[in-house]
């Protein structure tokens, strides 16, 4: 700092010294102005160190004989804004409550739910397959019984705690208007074109690959979105499903019932997340599974083996073949 202001010093005399021309006059005038704001900043620099030099040796040496410069005033800064402890709120859960409505092309999900669930049924003609249409019943009358109706979550005017699930139906108005509809032949009125239409005006990157064009499984699937409709979703905006394909009957209820607790946590953050039972459960299911398969495979079996001894099974309560 004390060889720059040297420098600058000398550079102020030279220009000082040059002949006055009225050439260089403005010349002079801005190179006097240029070192000085220079060496201004320089000179006060140099004054803090020589000070905190003196009060360096003052602590290591004690008092010299001759007298320590005082130190510059301390500046003052405006106090820091105080830091907040707390945490921010954890967002809360998606829907505490349930509700359904009937849907079809003209009756439109009513507004303003926290969530919307759709029951996609995917496979049109469970009439040839008595366990699949078993399944689908169950699932439509499991959620009509299990919620409540729309109209009455309306009436209580707050619908931003529940989910409402969306069963597209042939005859909407009706049953809407019906006080119970959990025994109706949901299953024969269940609307698929409408459904179908529903997915093909989602966004389709937010589809699961199972409800795809052209890749649509067995079903049943519960598809949710959150805060708006499924026709109005967007890229990037948050849905849950479960794929409940293939799954017993009897085990549809604790399943669906499984799927609500998950809206008692916080959201997705975004795109498509897949909820998943519990490990316990899927176990249970798997094992009930093989164990079914392999009474098939036994009672086909024993229908062979009984024709070859000449037994007409048809006339048997039971054939029995050890394992």
């Amino acid at each position: 700092a004390q060889a720059a202001v040297a420098t600058l010093d000398q550079a102020k005399a030279a220009a000082a010294a040059a002949p006055a021309m009225p050439v260089l006059a403005a010349e002079r005038a801005r190179v006097d102005a240029a070192v000085q704001a220079q060496r201004e900043p320089l000179v006060a620099r140099l004054a803090e160190l020589r000070a905190a030099e003196s009060r360096a040796q003052l602590l290591a040496y004690g008092p010299a004989s001759a007298p320590v410069a005082a130190p510059p005033a301390a500046i003052a800064y405006a106090p820091a804004p105080p830091v907040s402890m707390t945490a921010a709120p954890e967002p809360g859960p998606i829907a505490t409550r349930h509700a359904h409505q009937f849907i079809a092309p003209d009756v439109a999900e009513a507004r303003a739910y926290a969530a919307y669930t759709y029951v996609v049924l995917a496979y049109r003609d469970s009439s040839v397959n008595a366990a699949l249409a078993d399944a689908f019943r169950k699932t439509l009358s499991n959620i009509v019984r299990t919620s409540t109706a729309e109209a009455q979550a309306s009436a209580q005017g707050n619908t931003r705690e529940y989910n409402l699930f969306c069963v597209p139906n042939t005859r909407a108005r009706m049953r809407n208007a019906a006080k119970d509809s959990a025994d109706a032949p949901l299953l024969d009125e269940y609307d698929h074109d409408h459904i179908e239409s529903l997915l093909l005006r989602a966004h389709s990157g937010l589809l699961p690959h199972q409800l795809r064009k052209g890749r649509i499984g067995f079903g049943p699937y519960l598809l949710t979105t959150l805060g708006t409709p499924i026709a109005e979703t967007r890229a990037g905006s948050p849905l849950l499903f479960v794929d409940l394909s293939g799954i017993p009957a009897r085990y549809l209820p604790d399943l669906i019932d499984g799927y609500k607790q998950r809206f008692n946590e916080t959201p997705p953050a975004g795109g498509t997340t897949e909820w998943k039972p519990s490990l316990l459960q899927a176990v249970v299911i798997r094992a009930d599974n093989l164990d079914h398969a392999m009474q098939q495979i036994k009672s086909a079996a024993g229908w062979e083996v009984a024709k070859g001894l000449g037994v007409d099974p048809s006339k048997q309560s039971f054939v029995r073949i050890s394992p």
